[in-house]
């Protein structure tokens, strides 16, 4: 029996799909460094006591637990070595010359996108009230400007209508993007002061 067997029978009260992929990725290992059965048990210690410690590192599984839904299994987060949280916290306080201004700019761009599209509105509607108000005064001097003043203020009304509804769902999906965002960092900043 090869040691891969023999995992594989140790292995056998997981669920199936762990049970592939744990032996695919033993099996890819040993490929890869070119490993006998003899050179793998002295780098690993014998098949059972790999398959303990690896049970032990699934334990955090909901079928451990007796809570098995619909033959798929979901793993519990376990917690951080206070080691990897050093390691996190100083790459993102050394990297934040780099994702700092790029998050603000985005964020930046997509308050100031519905912004314009509303400014671009107001400059379309104040447009077409005043074409609506010179009309009377133009009106006496020249009868196709004042067709062109209607025409222009017409003009004007029409993209607003147009272009509202988009402006509209636009600044809401900002909205509604920025405050999802927000709230993924807060909870990601409250798991990682938790696992401390």
């Amino acid at each position: 029996m090869t040691y891969l067997d023999e995992l594989s029978h140790h292995l056998g009260d997981l669920a199936a799909s762990d049970r592939q992929d744990i032996l695919d990725y033993y099996q890819n290992y040993f490929a890869d460094g070119h490993l006998t059965d003899e050179q793998a048990r002295q780098k690993l210690g014998s098949p059972q006591q790999l398959a303990e410690k690896l049970k032990a590192d699934l334990t955090g599984k909901d079928s451990s637990q007796g809570h098995q839904k619909s033959g798929k299994t979901k793993r519990e987060k376990v917690p951080h070595s206070l080691s990897e949280q050093i390691v996190f916290w100083t790459l993102l306080v050394l990297l934040s010359p780099i994702w700092l201004p790029i998050l603000m700019t985005v964020a930046i761009l997509l308050l100031v996108l519905p912004f314009t599209f509303a400014c671009i509105i107001f400059a379309f509607v104040l447009t077409g009230i005043l074409m609506v108000v010179c009309l009377p005064f133009i009106i006496f001097q020249s009868f196709w400007g004042s067709l062109y003043c209607l025409g222009i203020a017409f003009m004007m009304f029409g993209l607003v209508i147009l272009i509202w509804p988009s402006v509209r769902r636009l600044g809401v999906m900002t909205w509604n993007w920025l405050r999802l965002g927000w709230q993924r960092i807060l909870d990601l900043m409250k798991r990682e002061v938790n696992h401390e």
